[in-house]
């Protein structure tokens, strides 16, 4: 509502520090999850094709997770407050 009524005010949102560090993680957790539940799921199929179906499917999964943890990683060391090299970064918005 706020983006149709007061665009100027849309990005005026308040945003913790510690969330940029802990929100940009929460996504492998839940694609960790993910490829857990169908780790689980693989173990109770029966059919062949279906395993290698699956077996195809976690593989192309695990390899998008890759990609995933290089970016997310990225974008927390990139974080304001998250100490690197030195003092923290102020973000002055």
């Amino acid at each position: 509502m706020l983006v149709v009524y007061q665009p100027e005010r849309s990005l005026d949102l308040y945003v913790p520090d510690w969330f940029r560090i802990v929100g940009p993680l929460s996504f492998p957790a839940y694609f960790a999850a993910g490829i857990a539940m169908l780790v689980w799921n693989y173990r109770r199929l029966a059919d062949l094709n279906e395993r290698r179906r699956a077996r195809v499917l976690l593989l192309g999964i695990a390899a998008a997770g890759v990609g995933l943890l290089y970016v997310t990683v990225a974008v927390v060391i990139r974080a304001p407050g998250f100490p690197v090299h030195g003092p923290p970064v102020r973000d002055d918005r």
